[in-house]
């Protein structure tokens, strides 16, 4: 699928930019892989879906603070490009192109 594949991203976090991979893999109407961001770490990623060349999932993060995150995310090409949901922190963006 055109989600498939390993992803550099940068996200716009409340800590300033922070540049990461995500690496996706769909089978059906799920999605699996793992997404790495900065000083965040990495995380595994949970209940993902896809639906054509949109992706959202979830996410568990315990830096700077327990969290989860919700991403909804949509691949044009070569890019990747959304938002994450991020609790009482709000909405932070995320763009990327496959790596």
């Amino acid at each position: 699928m055109a989600i498939d594949g390993s992803w550099k991203v940068a996200v716009k976090t409340p800590m300033g930019n922070q540049n990461g991979v995500l690496d996706l893999q769909s089978a059906g109407g799920a999605v699996t892989g793992k997404i790495t961001v900065g000083p965040l770490g990495s995380s595994t990623i949970e209940d993902g879906k896809v639906s054509g060349d949109n992706v959202t999932f979830i996410s568990k993060i315990t830096v700077p603070m327990a969290m989860t995150l919700e991403y909804n995310l949509t691949v044009t090409g070569n890019e990747i490009k959304g938002d994450i949901k991020a609790g009482a922190f709000g909405t932070m963006a995320l763009t990327g192109a496959r790596a």
